[in-house]
């Protein structure tokens, strides 16, 4: 991670704003290009140093193509700019056809779907647009024929959606700090309802565009926040998240974690950065209420006794806590305090 090299370049038909893989084949999803040039590209990256597109396939009344996931020998297109989700049969990529597409019929909601991320056979749409949008679920039992389970509005509209567990983790991208993460329950998913919503705390003193993409494994998740920087969350108590990593990037666009490390996208910068994060050994959700305070100023000291509720896997007690005032579950921020 050191000295990360390219091993190989290939040109698309307009600029790739998202590479979806699966069994050696990339849905590159292509958007803003030239007329009859945008829609959703498949490359064969069986060999990575090698790779060859197989095929392209566009529609002018797609807007492109901004988002995909693959399952099952299929590609699910979001567009973005135009309504609903494609799905395409890509058993033979250098043969792909349209085999249906999907709108979204019930009331209030807008159907101009973002981000599509697929679990346990369940598509989870973000529906994007203020007042018109939200969390739709999709049943893919017949991988061709979505059924629409249910939709749930929120009022900002969705961007990015991540299930994990019995929740989906949801946001809007623009509007800056004050767009929350929603912390939908889909145990159901007939029936989902928002469990809490958590907002960041402002780190730097100018406005943030906002939030971008989520990526959560083993109980952590990875908020990359444009030019916010990449925050870490711990999820383990998955409706009340505790802010445990920070890292600042010029604009972090997307994170995932890879064997032990954190792979950040930086569009400002088109770059990849390659990050280690030891991630603490103990998390302390709650607190006692202070022993006693130790000074009465506009800046105030308190002396406080903390236990530890959970680990991750370590067995000797913590030699120190490090206290942080986080926002109660409520979401208010009565005062903050960073060490």
């Amino acid at each position: 991670p050191t000295n990360m090299q390219q091993v190989a370049r290939l040109a698309m038909p307009g600029p790739a704003l998202d590479v979806k893989v699966a069994n050696g084949l990339a849905v590159v999803s292509v958007q803003n290009g030239p007329v009859n040039e945008i829609g959703a590209v498949m490359v064969d990256v069986t060999d990575p140093t090698a790779p060859k597109m197989l095929s392209h396939v566009e529609d002018p009344f797609w807007s492109g193509v901004h988002n995909s996931f693959i399952y099952r020998d299929r590609a699910y297109l979001a567009h973005s700019a135009s309504r609903g989700i494609t799905v395409v049969d890509v058993t033979d990529p250098a043969q792909p056809f349209v085999a249906s597409t999907w709108l979204n019929e019930m009331s209030g909601f807008g159907s101009i779907i973002h981000d599509i991320h697929i679990k346990d056979g369940l598509a989870f749409l973000s529906d994007f647009v203020r007042g018109s949008g939200g969390l739709v679920i999709l049943d893919l039992a017949d991988p061709d024929q979505p059924q629409t389970l249910s939709a749930l509005s929120i009022a900002e509209g969705l961007h990015n959606c991540f299930p994990y567990g019995q929740y989906a983790y949801c946001n809007q991208e623009l509007g800056g700090w004050m767009q929350s993460l929603h912390i939908i329950d889909v145990s159901d998913p007939t029936q989902p309802f928002e469990a809490a919503t958590f907002t960041m705390p402002r780190r730097r003193v100018e406005d943030s565009i906002g939030p971008h993409n989520t990526w959560i494994e083993d109980d952590l998740l990875y908020w990359s926040f444009y030019d916010g920087g990449l925050y870490i969350l711990d999820v383990s108590d998955p409706v009340f998240p505790v802010e445990v990593g920070y890292f600042g990037t010029p604009y972090a666009w997307g994170a995932q974690a890879h064997r032990g490390l954190i792979f950040v996208a930086d569009a400002r910068m088109s770059a990849i950065r390659a990050l280690r994060y030891d991630q603490p050994a103990y998390v302390v959700r709650d607190m006692d209420a202070p022993v006693r305070q130790l000074s009465t100023a506009t800046e105030s000291t308190f002396l406080v006794r903390a236990e530890v509720e959970s680990s991750r896997d370590v067995s000797a007690p913590p030699p120190d806590v490090t206290v942080r005032l986080l926002p109660d579950r409520a979401g208010s921020f009565p005062m903050r305090d960073d060490g």
